[in-house]
């Protein structure tokens, strides 16, 4: 339709680092914004924060340093469709993307068309504060991922390893943190999200004076499908919703001294990273090669709501974990492999802690054997054979009673055998 494609944008992803074009052994951060079109302070904010990274490399040690061991990712406008609804004022209070949904070939900027962004996520995709009704302004879509802005998103999530990341949004004010899908709940990295959105919020002033609220995300309102709870839900990142300023288009006059209030906030999140954090490489102890191995922590992994387990990335065997000052008992564990506890692992304040782990692959071997009848000694085709440990595996024996299961770890098994006219 020729009005639609006035509206067929690219949303773009910008990387700084000093090696673009590899994925490097390093942490990823993120920097999102716009995913509601009357939005665009955020949008400005986002820009802000690039633009102060990529003049001040070179100059600044602390930015250099930063560029050069980080992966940076900028998405600085999520909802580009929405957003030119509203810079070329034909709504000015437009929110949602321009999702068709009655499907008559025209934008219907009465509400009926659009799906909100920031509630299209898949994490408690369809909960509170999420609509399904096509004219709200919260309106989720007909399915988690339905809208290509976030299939975007939810791709970029997946394809690095992200360990921190921002969401800016207008307004009130506030630096939100995950969960938000309900009331009265708390992420298991509660403590350390709270003390990282305690210290991000009190460096950014308010309009009429004081600092931005940190608070989990419900206690604004209960969102589903957002950003933050599905970056770390599925992903384990530590994604914060910023809230900028006191309305959603600020005067001109307020955008320069918003965007400067907010770099120092964005600049320690870049650094988060680099302190009261555990990392290290999860290797194979016999080849090197890296492992995808699950990071449990005891007294933060079994507490709070679900979220998926932290893992050690596939191309480097990479993990991080982002703590707060202590000791902490630390499981490492993967299929085929022995688990390894390792206890009173000590988190700094100002520095990483580094911890790699080596990992023993369990080793496999065959098991053979031979059934006969227990009175005759004549061996037994056909019987029916499982080992204790994995009931669906299935094994028949031969002609000459022989059966063989050709790869079982090691260990104490109990074999159950069946064959017709004869007792288990």
């Amino acid at each position: 339709n020729s009005y639609y494609n006035d509206y067929n944008h690219e949303i773009w992803a910008m990387k700084v680092s000093d090696n673009v074009e590899e994925e490097e052994d390093e942490p990823s951060v993120f920097y999102m914004a716009e995913h509601h079109a009357r939005e665009p302070i955020s949008l400005e904010v986002n820009m802000y924060v690039l633009n102060h990274i990529i003049s001040n490399y070179g100059s600044d040690p602390t930015i250099t340093d930063e560029v050069n061991n980080k992966q940076i990712w900028f998405m600085p406008l999520v909802n580009p469709n929405g957003h030119k609804i509203v810079t070329d004022e034909v709504d000015l209070w437009w929110r949602k993307n321009i999702r068709d949904n009655n499907e008559n070939g025209s934008i219907n900027f009465g509400g009926g068309d659009g799906v909100d962004p920031n509630r299209n996520y898949a994490w408690n995709w369809g909960g509170e504060g999420s609509s399904g009704n096509t004219n709200s302004e919260t309106y989720r879509g007909p399915s988690a991922f339905s809208e290509p802005e976030i299939q975007a998103m939810r791709d970029m999530l997946g394809s690095h390893h992200f360990v921190t990341g921002i969401t800016y949004h207008s307004y009130s004010e506030l630096v939100l943190f995950p969960f938000g899908y309900a009331n009265n709940i708390q992420a298991p990295d509660h403590d350390a999200l709270e003390d990282l959105a305690n210290e991000m919020a009190f460096t950014i002033p308010g309009q009429s004076g004081g600092y931005y609220d940190p608070m989990p995300s419900y206690e604004l309102y209960p969102a589903s499908g957002t950003t933050d709870d599905y970056a770390y839900g599925e992903h384990g990142v530590f994604s914060f919703t910023i809230e900028l300023g006191t309305e959603f288009i600020p005067p001109a006059s307020q955008i320069e001294g918003i965007c400067e209030n907010n770099l120092e906030a964005a600049l320690i999140l870049l650094t988060r990273v680099n302190k009261k954090a555990l990392t290290g490489h999860i290797t194979d102890a016999e080849s090197g090669d890296p492992v995808v191995a699950e990071i449990y922590i005891d007294g933060i992994d079994n507490t709070g709501e679900f979220r998926k387990p932290y893992k050690s990335d596939l191309l480097f065997g990479r993990y991080y974990r982002l703590l707060q000052i202590g000791s902490y008992d630390v499981t490492f564990s993967a299929l085929d492999y022995e688990t390894q506890t390792i206890n009173n692992v000590s988190i700094s304040q100002l520095q990483q802690t580094v911890l790699n782990v080596e990992l023993e692959p369990i080793l496999m071997v065959p098991v053979t054997g031979q059934v006969t009848d227990g009175y005759t000694g004549v061996p037994l085709a056909q019987a029916h054979l499982t080992l204790s440990s994995d009931p669906d595996n299935l094994v028949y024996s031969d002609n000459s009673g022989y059966f063989s299961f050709p790869a079982v770890y090691e260990g104490t098994y109990i074999v159950h055998a069946e064959a017709e006219n004869y007792s288990t």
